[in-house]
């Protein structure tokens, strides 16, 4: 199975393919009411003030229009992007990582970047909540798939417990029958089944589970009751003491079956 990136494998991808590339651009000249017009229209927040070769000398956010045109002194129909931008306007080439993007934005104290090519032609604009979001989003699936693990833990502590409890009523039946090293063998089975489960409990998350993790909590939940399930048999079945690796498979097989010795012959 490939291992999932970490997040400074999300940071070492390049700008590109974060920018977004719908922004608005125009000249220095564009008087604020056609600015404001375009920015509604386009549903963004700030223009990139270009010059005639479409290269960016500038930037106006709507934080820019909204502070000049409260000003009394300010005719919005005769200022200019000009006369409102910020410059120079802080860049950074479309082949450039995240991380980059990141320390130029504390260094600069930015929340977003216009994203250039190697000609200084505009390609998109970066924001610094996109880069955020990046990071939410891995460190929350991350966090997920950790929840899963203990999730899987405390559901089957409770699987385990529960056969633990139920594993006492044949121990009760084989004590009164007087059958000692089959109900020696299940109260150990039984013992271990409720104290491995208690300590999943303690350790695991107790959280709904997903469809795959039920799926994976009904085989393992399998494996270990035939796993504890061999406890009572290895203690019943004769054996011969120099191959033990047989008879502890012989005593999964009829763990697994769920047969006494006798039905087997």
């Amino acid at each position: 199975m490939p291992k999932s990136p970490d997040l400074s494998t999300h940071l070492n991808q390049v700008v590109k393919s974060y920018a977004n590339p719908d922004v608005v651009k125009l000249a220095e000249s564009a008087i604020i009411p056609v600015a404001c017009k375009q920015m509604v229209k386009a549903n963004i927040d700030e223009i990139i003030v270009i010059d005639k070769n479409e290269n960016p000398i500038g930037l106006v956010t709507d934080e820019d229009v909204l502070k000049k045109t409260s000003e009394a002194f300010i005719n919005p129909a005769k200022t200019t992007l000009g006369d409102i931008m910020t410059f120079p306007v802080i860049t950074i080439n479309q082949n450039k990582t995240l991380s980059d993007a990141l320390e130029q934005m504390h260094q600069y104290k930015v929340r977003k970047l216009v994203v250039v090519s190697g000609e200084n032609m505009i390609v998109g604009m970066l924001y610094k909540n996109t880069i955020i979001s990046l990071m939410k989003n891995h460190l929350a699936a991350k966090h997920e798939k950790h929840s899963s693990f203990w999730t899987i833990i405390w559901n089957l502590g409770i699987v385990l417990q529960f056969a633990g409890v139920l594993m006492f009523i044949p121990a009760v039946i084989a004590t009164i029958l007087w059958e000692t090293v089959p109900a020696t063998g299940i109260y150990l089975m039984s013992t271990l089944l409720f104290m491995t489960g208690f300590f999943m409990n303690t350790y695991g998350e107790r959280r709904p589970l997903k469809l795959r993790d039920v799926a994976i909590l009904v085989f393992v939940s399998f494996m270990l009751l035939v796993l504890f399930g061999t406890i009572p048999h290895l203690l019943v079945v004769p054996h011969d003491a120099a191959k033990p690796l047989e008879h502890f498979a012989n005593s999964s097989l009829r763990a697994q079956l769920a047969l006494p010795q006798e039905d087997c012959r």
